[in-house]
């Protein structure tokens, strides 16, 4: 078994048993060191061959290791110092293997990569922990080459399926996670990503994968000979799922504390809006009702939260948050505040809070709640109700005919915070803005408005057949003769529209028109004609079809009964006489036993008695047969003109 089986096969091995095995934390990158090769050195461009896991997936990037033989490919890896620009000596942060990629210099510059096969495929919508270390090699302060956006592209293909140096990355942001922090420094860079990747990618390349419009490029020299030069090490890629649970909301007296807790598998950050911790409980002493968040620290992408409430009761006033009018469906005012009893203008159930606004009417009421049990004091809500809002609507052209074009106006009062339109033809529109409309069935058409002010505050109205789209006649017609001909050129339409139409229009695209019921109109000359009837109604309301008439060319044909070629001048010649034009041609002249004697594909050559050898013929009586295709129209053949019959030869 060759190298490239074996390593194929230690694969195949490593990922079954990856994919048997796999748990959260487990690193999907199978050398993340770039440690297991075969000790020998890769000659360029392919460097990366002596590895197992890792390939050329762009460019040519470079495998360095402590055990290269010096002299090599690539130098044996000895400390250096720094300041330089040496890109081949030095250590790898960890291990004896260590990956270098290159990027030329400009924003369509190479760039390399080396990619590898993930144990497993990536869980579209999943979280993952993406980590290296990365180093800037080009560090000699006197030829300053600096950028950003290294990092790890994800794919389903081994190598990508588009041109690398070229492709806008703003068209795959899904795919790659890059450091966008300038790597200034010669030192090892930790760099640490959490990621949800959109699909489930099965490889993953390392190097420059950025894009190059919105990078940040520091180069000494234009040259594009020159380039970006980056070491890696530690690749890491791993799944993670945050877990997180979390007191549940809380009712306490004024003056009381309480102990929130939050446990989960990550650190957790706790906020009031002010304050943050990182323990897992703390205590607060909240003087009103106060809602407290807690969250994972485990990246933006993938953390969860969980909001508790804690409601104070105490002797306060708390202004209720939402617009509340009259005519409104009744509500609770407080649906979490506990065993008590509510007292004032609007309350049907005192024991829920059970708020009626259209029993209130318009003002400002204080509603007070008296709970049950050790909070002696409990508060009171001010809830200002407003009269029920007018809703109206009108619109510019309420008739017309399909397609109609109209515009709604809002006119309720006052102006709604949002709005909803169902303009009665299956179609509806949630634009504030005044709604224009098209309409292109005829019928009568219900309107209605819903409009939005708050939870508390929402109204409609309906104006029943409010938009009326009239119906308008339905265009047809039919034509005789269905062919015509230059040599019966007249036609006659006759009108089939349906839906009383009370005139007429018609263009019969020759120049011609007429505003008759059945007019007839004769074609000048053969052609493609469409014929357009529009037909209007009483109200104003038309319809057009338009019928495509095809006027072809014809022809006549003349054929002689006899002729005598004895070279006397008069009738030494058989031919038809043919009127009009001809596309195609063909005579032929046979003997009473069908053998053929003359043919002609052009209409001025005519027989002249003799036979086919040029001997001349015997008087007596021949057959003929005469076929003429007319002029096509645009490509469109007729159908051609065959004629047979007997000659007369008579010398």
């Amino acid at each position: 078994m060759n190298s490239v089986s074996k390593r194929f096969t230690n694969l195949i091995f490593l990922v079954v048993f990856a994919l048997s095995h796999t748990v959260q934390g487990q690193n999907l990158i199978p050398d993340p060191g770039f440690e297991i090769w075969d000790g020998t050195v890769g000659n360029p461009p392919n460097t990366m061959a002596p590895l197992t896991f890792w390939y050329n997936a762009n460019g040519t990037p470079d495998h360095h290791h402590v055990d290269n033989a010096a002299g090599s490919n690539l130098t044996s890896l000895l400390p250096c110092p720094t300041g330089n620009g040496n890109t081949e000596c030095g250590m790898p942060h960890s291990g004896k293997g260590v990956l270098g990629c290159w990027k030329g210099n400009g924003t369509d510059g190479t760039k390399e990569w080396a990619g590898t096969q993930l144990l497993e495929p990536l869980v579209p919508g999943a979280c993952y922990k993406v980590s290296y270390w990365v180093q800037n090699k080009e560090d000699n302060p006197n030829f300053l080459m600096l950028t950003n956006q290294w990092g790890i592209f994800f794919s389903k293909t081994m190598t990508p399926t588009f041109n690398p140096n070229l492709i806008n990355y703003a068209t795959k942001a899904d795919q790659f996670v890059t450091c966008t922090e300038v790597n200034d420094g010669t030192e090892w860079t930790y760099v640490e990503f959490t990621y949800t990747p959109s699909d489930a990618y099965t490889y993953a390349y390392v190097g420059y994968v950025g894009n190059v419009s919105s990078s940040i490029f520091t180069a000494w020299s234009s040259d594009f000979m020159i380039g970006f030069y980056a070491w890696f090490d530690d690749i890491l890629i791993e799944r993670f799922e945050p877990t997180l649970t979390a007191s549940s909301n809380q009712t306490i007296c004024l003056g009381d504390s309480l102990f929130l807790t939050a446990s989960s598998n990550y650190a957790v950050e706790w906020t009031d809006g002010s304050t943050k911790d990182t323990v897992d409980g703390i205590w607060v002493k909240p003087k009103s009702t106060t809602t407290y968040s807690v969250r994972t620290l485990d990246g933006s992408n993938c953390s969860l939260s969980k909001d508790i409430t804690v409601t104070v009761i105490g002797n306060t006033i708390n202004p209720f948050s939402e617009s509340v009018c009259a005519g409104t469906t009744p509500f609770l005012l407080n649906d979490v505040a506990g065993a008590g009893t509510w007292i004032g203008p609007g309350i049907t159930q005192s024991s829920n809070g059970l708020f009626d606004a259209g029993v209130a009417g318009p003002g400002i009421h204080l509603i007070q709640f008296r709970p049950d049990g050790d909070c002696t004091l409990g508060y009171q809500i001010q809830v200002e109700v407003l009269p029920a809002p007018i809703i109206d609507f009108t619109v510019d052209k309420p008739v017309g005919c399909p397609r109609h074009t109209l515009q709604f106006f809002d006119q309720s009062n006052p102006q709604a915070a949002s709005v909803f339109w169902d303009f009665g033809d299956t179609s509806t529109g949630d634009t504030f803005n005044d709604p224009v409309k098209v309409y292109f069935e005829s019928g009568w058409y219900d309107v209605t408005l819903n409009v939005y002010y708050s939870t508390y505050c929402k109204a409609s109205v309906t104006k029943d057949s409010f938009v009326h789209i009239l119906a308008p006649p339905k265009a047809d017609f039919t034509y005789s003769p269905t062919e015509p001909t230059n040599l019966a050129p007249l036609v006659q339409f006759t009108d089939a529209s349906t839906g009383e139409p009370q005139s007429w229009l018609w263009n019969f695209n020759d120049g011609g028109t007429s505003g008759s019921i059945n007019p007839s109109h004769s074609y000048s000359e053969p052609g493609i004609y469409p014929v357009t009837l529009v037909v209007t109604g009483a109200e104003g309301c038309a319809d057009s079809l338009t019928k495509t008439i095809i006027v072809r060319w014809d022809i006549k044909l003349f054929v002689p009964t006899a002729f005598s070629p004895n070279e006397d001048g008069i009738n030494d010649v058989f031919r038809p006489s043919v009127i009009g034009p001809v596309e195609t041609y063909r005579m032929l002249i046979f003997d009473r036993w069908g053998n053929l004697l003359f043919e002609s594909l052009n209409s001025l050559d005519g027989w002249t008695g003799e036979s086919s050898s040029g001997k001349q013929l015997d008087p007596g009586v021949y057959l003929y047969t005469i076929e003429v295709s007319p002029l096509m129209i645009s490509n469109l053949s007729t159908p051609p003109k065959v004629v047979s019959g007997e000659i007369n030869l008579i010398r």
